[in-house]
């Protein structure tokens, strides 16, 4: 298909992938806000909403395609410094969960989920644990 239109195969998947993105970037794109250069840069961003900042930038403050692609490095920076401030955060709280119930209590922070563990070593103190959490919970 690249041959017959005398493009380059991945001119023409990037052509398909543009109507992946949010329906507002194709209108900007087909009303000429944006040019074939910045469509290529919120494939590099993982989420609808970080690719509606990004575009909203660009129209707004009229970014070329190198200053986009530098507005695309420091969303991922502030995005990353945030997530270190979530997980500080919920290292923390479970520093306090610890403290509150007396038991031992792991939170494992992954980007998109996080997961809360408790130690115990039978039913009833895995019972008594979690009835002790929910109260801890009820008071937050």
């Amino acid at each position: 298909m690249a041959r017959l239109l005398g493009k380059d195969i991945s001119e023409i998947n990037s052509y398909v992938r543009l109507f992946t993105l949010p329906k507002e970037i194709v209108n900007g794109f087909k009303k000429g806000l944006i040019d074939f250069g910045h469509i290529r840069l919120f494939f590099s961003l993982p989420d609808r909403k970080r690719r509606l900042i990004l575009y909203h930038r660009i129209v707004n403050q009229g970014l070329t395609r190198r200053e986009a692609r530098e507005a695309v490095v420091t969303m991922d920076d502030e995005w990353l410094s945030g997530e270190r401030e979530r997980l500080r955060e919920l290292i923390s709280q479970g520093k306090n969960l610890s403290s509150l119930i007396g038991e031992k209590i792991k939170i494992n922070n992954f980007l998109k989920r996080s997961r809360i563990s408790f130690e115990y070593f039978d039913l009833k103190e895995l019972k008594n644990l979690l009835k002790d959490f929910f109260k801890v919970l009820k008071k937050c």
